[in-house]
């Protein structure tokens, strides 16, 4: 019993690292240095998403145009958890 219970344990240890949610890590903020790789570049690093909670990928783009200036533009790529920012009940806003 105790080695069919080891067994067990095992093969759910395995299964859970090989099914590991897998995201691309990236950030790009125009006029600012970043120590991530770029979401233009053709070699995006990929990350597992191992912390508890983090069930989706996401991705943020956004751009901000202040009369007169360039506009800043931002792009950012990473894991995420839907249950915790798009639940329509979670407390976070």
């Amino acid at each position: 019993m105790k080695l069919w219970l080891a067994s067990v344990c095992a093969l759910f240890i395995s299964l859970s690292t090989v099914l590991a949610l897998k995201c691309q890590e990236c950030a790009d903020i125009s006029g600012y240095p970043s120590s991530f790789s770029s979401c233009t570049s053709q070699d995006i690093k990929s990350i597992e998403c191992t912390s508890p909670g983090f069930d989706s990928c996401m991705t943020f783009k956004m751009t901000v145009q202040v009369p007169g200036e360039d506009p800043l533009n931002a792009e950012m790529r990473n894991c995420s958890s839907r249950s915790l920012f798009c639940d329509k009940n979670s407390n976070l806003d």
